[in-house]
């Protein structure tokens, strides 16, 4: 994994979710959860399979209009959307050196 993605992931970037999500909110009030995750995907970076475990794992239907959502679900979802980011990220990265030191010996 590149450590600029790294760092970058590394960042509040569950506020930088909320904020591409709460802004397609204010956008478009009457567009689906599922387009606006599209939108905030396209802004912010985030993979598409953390999306979709985030609306899973809250029991948000995709077809949902955003406007319907409160604030404390944007937020929720943003840091569930964050958390599989994160997630799926650390399954794919290289192990650091300091872990092959601690392993070989």
């Amino acid at each position: 994994m590149v450590r600029a993605y790294l760092r970058f992931i590394s960042l509040r970037s569950a506020d930088r979710i909320a904020d591409a999500l709460t802004e397609q909110q204010y956008v478009g009030p009457h567009q689906r959860v599922g387009a606006a995750l599209d939108a905030a995907r396209a802004r912010v970076g985030f993979c598409a399979a953390a999306g979709a475990r985030a609306l899973d794992a809250l029991g948000l239907d995709p077809a949902t209009t955003i406007g319907r959502l409160r604030r404390t679900e944007l937020m929720q979802l943003a840091r569930a959307i964050y958390r599989g980011w994160r997630h799926s990220v650390g399954e794919n990265s290289p192990p650091s050196q300091e872990r092959d030191k601690l392993s070989v010996g």
